[in-house]
């Protein structure tokens, strides 16, 4: 059984982003608008606790997330970028976050 915690919709490339704190993972379905085939594929399987908040910076396609169970806030470019941790002191249990994408 899955548990879908956070879901995050990109609407100008088709996307949907989720967290499954269930199967601990990081998925995407990618939606073509002259069809109604999607496909799902999971973009982080490793290294992953409970994904508590995602965000998109749509300008630069980086998707950032919250890791309650890691203590720390990821990030990694959009589709297949190399992960990055951008916060790791003094966090608690890091929850929901947003982008705002005009300053980069």
């Amino acid at each position: 059984m899955y548990l879908c915690l956070y879901v995050y919709v990109f609407v100008c490339v088709g996307r949907v982003y989720w967290s499954d704190i269930t199967a601990h993972k990081i998925s995407f379905s990618h939606c073509l608008r002259s069809s109604s085939v999607c496909t799902s594929e999971d973009l982080v399987t490793d290294l992953i606790d409970t994904v508590d908040g995602i965000a998109v910076d749509t300008v630069n396609h980086v998707l950032y997330w919250t890791d309650a169970g890691r203590h720390l806030i990821e990030a990694m470019k959009i589709p297949s970028g190399p992960r990055t941790v951008v916060v790791w002191n003094d966090l608690d249990k890091p929850r929901s976050i947003t982008v705002y994408s005009d300053y980069g």
